[in-house]
């Protein structure tokens, strides 16, 4: 059994927690992965529980899809106007994030 390894998580990758106490219910970074254990990063500091009072505990995480985009030179596209979208998909359903520059 891989756990948290085969699950996907990596060093440097972001998660949410939920809890139904709501102790730790936060967002945080993790610093190393093994099979049956994250650590997140110091400044990411948990407060001990046991699980009957942490009860369910959900940990999710970010999914990004970035492409590659090449900007053409034109006269006729003013530069601020230009917008580059990432989407994100998470348990089917998506959220739109638009960056102008």
């Amino acid at each position: 059994n891989k756990g948290f390894v085969t699950a996907g998580f990596r060093s440097g990758q972001i998660i949410t927690v939920d809890t139904t106490s709501g102790t730790n219910d936060g967002i945080y970074t993790i610093s190393t992965v093994t099979p049956g254990v994250i650590t997140l990063i110091e400044s990411d500091p948990l407060t001990t529980e046991d699980a009957a009072t942490a009860g369910t505990v959900t940990i999710t995480t970010e999914v990004n899809l970035v492409s590659k985009t090449e900007w053409l030179a034109s006269s006729s596209v003013d530069p601020i106007d230009k917008t580059i979208h990432r989407v994100w998909f998470n348990a089917g359903t998506s959220a739109l994030k638009a960056i102008t520059l």
